[in-house]
Protein backbone atom coordinates (compact mmCIF):
# COMPACT_ATOMS: atom_id res chain seq x y z
CA UNK A 1 0.00 0.00 0.00
CA UNK A 2 1.71 3.22 -1.25
CA UNK A 3 2.42 5.46 1.85
CA UNK A 4 1.23 8.47 -0.38
CA UNK A 5 -2.54 7.50 -0.23
CA UNK A 6 -1.91 8.11 3.27
CA UNK A 7 -3.35 12.07 3.54
CA UNK A 8 -4.36 12.09 7.69
CA UNK A 9 -4.20 10.41 10.84
CA UNK A 10 -7.26 8.07 11.79
CA UNK A 11 -10.35 9.73 13.80
CA UNK A 12 -9.34 10.17 17.38
CA UNK A 13 -6.19 8.44 17.00
CA UNK A 14 -5.76 7.60 20.42
CA UNK A 15 -8.90 5.99 20.63
CA UNK A 16 -9.22 4.05 17.47
CA UNK A 17 -7.49 -0.02 17.85
CA UNK A 18 -7.62 -3.01 15.62
CA UNK A 19 -8.88 -6.11 16.81
CA UNK A 20 -7.05 -8.72 14.24
CA UNK A 21 -8.47 -12.28 13.95
CA UNK A 22 -8.86 -15.22 11.95
CA UNK A 23 -12.82 -15.28 12.03
CA UNK A 24 -12.52 -18.52 13.60
CA UNK A 25 -15.32 -18.40 16.95
CA UNK A 26 -12.47 -19.26 19.51
CA UNK A 27 -10.96 -15.53 19.33
CA UNK A 28 -7.86 -16.58 21.58
CA UNK A 29 -5.64 -16.25 18.98
CA UNK A 30 -6.81 -12.27 18.53
CA UNK A 31 -4.08 -9.70 19.18
CA UNK A 32 -5.03 -5.72 19.20
CA UNK A 33 -3.31 -3.41 18.47
CA UNK A 34 -2.80 0.89 17.40
CA UNK A 35 -3.75 2.08 14.36
CA UNK A 36 -1.18 4.14 12.76
CA UNK A 37 -3.17 5.03 10.04
CA UNK A 38 -5.99 4.72 8.30
CA UNK A 39 -8.04 5.20 5.08
CA UNK A 40 -10.89 3.65 2.94
CA UNK A 41 -7.99 1.29 1.30
CA UNK A 42 -6.22 -0.08 4.35
CA UNK A 43 -4.65 0.37 7.67
CA UNK A 44 -1.65 0.35 9.69
CA UNK A 45 -1.38 -1.21 12.25
CA UNK A 46 1.93 -1.19 15.15
CA UNK A 47 3.73 -4.04 13.73
CA UNK A 48 3.83 -7.01 15.70
CA UNK A 49 4.21 -11.21 14.95
CA UNK A 50 1.61 -11.42 12.28
CA UNK A 51 2.68 -14.74 10.91
CA UNK A 52 -0.07 -16.85 12.58
CA UNK A 53 -2.78 -14.98 10.69
CA UNK A 54 -1.32 -15.95 7.01
CA UNK A 55 -2.56 -13.79 4.09
CA UNK A 56 -5.88 -12.53 5.16
CA UNK A 57 -6.93 -11.49 8.64
CA UNK A 58 -10.43 -10.13 9.64
CA UNK A 59 -10.04 -6.30 11.03
CA UNK A 60 -12.36 -4.93 13.38
CA UNK A 61 -12.03 -1.01 14.06
CA UNK A 62 -13.02 0.55 17.43
CA UNK A 63 -13.67 4.11 15.87
CA UNK A 64 -15.63 4.94 19.07
CA UNK A 65 -18.93 4.90 18.24
CA UNK A 66 -20.07 1.91 19.58
CA UNK A 67 -20.23 -1.31 16.86
CA UNK A 68 -16.87 -2.34 15.58
CA UNK A 69 -16.24 -1.88 11.53
CA UNK A 70 -15.31 -5.34 9.96
CA UNK A 71 -12.87 -5.49 7.04
CA UNK A 72 -11.53 -8.71 5.57
CA UNK A 73 -7.56 -6.91 5.38
CA UNK A 74 -4.66 -8.59 3.38
CA UNK A 75 -1.41 -8.31 5.03
CA UNK A 76 -0.07 -6.39 1.91
CA UNK A 77 3.66 -5.34 3.36
CA UNK A 78 5.04 -7.23 6.59
CA UNK A 79 7.93 -5.63 6.52
CA UNK A 80 11.37 -5.39 7.64
CA UNK A 81 11.95 -7.32 11.15
CA UNK A 82 12.19 -3.74 12.65
CA UNK A 83 9.54 -2.08 10.80
CA UNK A 84 6.90 0.19 12.88
CA UNK A 85 3.85 -0.24 10.96
CA UNK A 86 2.26 -3.43 9.45
CA UNK A 87 0.18 -2.51 6.42
CA UNK A 88 -3.16 -3.93 5.99
CA UNK A 89 -4.86 -3.21 2.90
CA UNK A 90 -9.12 -3.79 2.45
CA UNK A 91 -10.23 -6.97 0.57
CA UNK A 92 -13.63 -6.38 1.42
CA UNK A 93 -15.69 -3.86 3.42
CA UNK A 94 -19.45 -4.22 3.68
CA UNK A 95 -21.26 -1.15 2.23
CA UNK A 96 -22.72 -0.21 6.12
CA UNK A 97 -18.95 -0.46 7.65
CA UNK A 98 -17.88 1.82 4.58
CA UNK A 99 -20.25 4.37 5.26
CA UNK A 100 -19.69 4.67 9.03
CA UNK A 101 -15.93 5.05 8.05
CA UNK A 102 -16.06 7.52 5.89
CA UNK A 103 -18.96 9.74 7.81
CA UNK A 104 -15.67 9.29 10.72
CA UNK A 105 -12.40 9.96 8.49
CA UNK A 106 -14.93 13.15 7.14
CA UNK A 107 -15.29 14.09 11.03
CA UNK A 108 -11.48 14.11 11.43
CA UNK A 109 -10.49 16.09 8.59
CA UNK A 110 -13.18 18.79 9.69
CA UNK A 111 -11.50 18.57 12.76
CA UNK A 112 -8.34 19.20 11.82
Amino acid sequence: MPTSTRTHPPPAAKQVRARLHNGDEDRSQACEQPVEHLDLQGVSVRAFDSERFGRYVWVDLELGDGEPVRALGEIADRGHPASVALEIRFKHLFPDYRRRLEEALRAKIGQS
